[in-house]
């Protein structure tokens, strides 16, 4: 926990820094339905930077308090980029709260605890209950059973028995933590917005050649880190066999490697571990879309 609580420190302070800048809007602008089959890339967010645009017009807000932005890049190379892309200002302009996180990341961790801890308590302990010697002309103190807390191979006082470790938390408290933490990767360069995960195949090669393991640590070289947290908004039947291939590489090498959908909600604890967020654009949508809908 201590680690934990330094790391979200050192956050803090990088976010302070980087927050001059920084002002709350209080628009939420509204979303169409998203089909990312049968958009393309660019009409994507062409569309949502407009939207965006439109609804900070629309409350009065000055020209120059502009929303952030980000680029999008490709996965064939890292210098070439196709956009920019208009962040939500109610997703990624969060003022850090570490007793937010730490509850957040603390919740996380209950409800992943498997609660099956079980001791035999006295009346569960295998052996007669007959008393161990006469109640009176030995001498000694009267007992009743051997299976009693005090003697040896005895039951347990106050057994422990399965239970459930997890609680309910306030929506609200869950994406307030996840939107601090996206916000302060935006702001650090840590999140890499992408198009797509996998790589485009080559048009002019008609065989579909698999991409291998090694292109998760090429990646790991491109961004100089050792984790990655992957955010795409389909479950990709390809991704996760590479990266079901690369799980014994990656712990041999002491590398970690995350894959989350979109549409299911972002693990905290993943995100502070990780160094590199790389997420793709209709990702991004859909995780704006699910947080500004509980935070207005």
């Amino acid at each position: 926990m201590l680690a934990l609580r330094s790391k979200l420190c050192k956050l803090t302070l990088s976010f302070e820094f980087a927050n001059k800048n920084l002002f709350q809007f209080s628009t939420q602008p509204k979303l169409n339905e998203i089909q990312t089959k049968s958009e393309d890339l660019d009409t994507m967010i062409d569309k949502r930077n407009d939207e965006i645009l439109n609804s900070m017009k629309s409350q009065g807000l000055p020209e120059f308090l502009t929303p952030h932005q980000t680029w999008v890049y490709t996965m064939e190379s890292n210098t070439k980029m196709n956009k920019i892309m208009v962040l939500d200002p109610i997703v990624f302009n969060f003022n850090p709260r570490i007793d937010i996180l730490n509850d957040v990341v603390r919740w996380e961790k209950e409800c992943l605890r498997p609660g099956n801890e079980s001791q035999k308590s006295r009346a569960e302990k295998r052996g007669s209950g007959r008393k161990p010697w006469p109640q009176k002309g030995t001498g000694r103190a009267r007992q009743g059973s051997v299976r009693a807390p005090h003697f040896m191979g005895g039951g347990k006082a106050h057994a422990i028995k399965p239970s459930d470790h997890s609680y309910n938390l306030p929506k609200r408290l869950q994406c307030h933590g996840v939107s601090t933490l996206f916000t302060l990767r935006h702001l650090q360069g840590d999140m890499i917005v992408v198009d797509r995960l996998l790589p485009e195949p080559d048009p002019e090669n008609k065989a579909d050649i698999p991409v291998r393991s090694e292109y998760l640590f090429n990646l790991l070289e491109r961004y100089n880190c050792n984790s990655i947290y992957f955010v795409d908004d389909y479950a990709d039947p390809k991704f996760d066999f590479l990266m079901d291939k690369s799980q014994r590489r990656s712990q041999e090498e002491g590398k970690f490697f995350s894959y989350q959908v979109s549409s299911h909600s972002q693990r905290a604890f993943d995100l502070i571990r990780c160094d590199k967020l790389v997420i793709t654009v209709a990702a991004l949508r859909l995780f704006e879309r699910r947080i500004a809908t509980k935070l207005r």
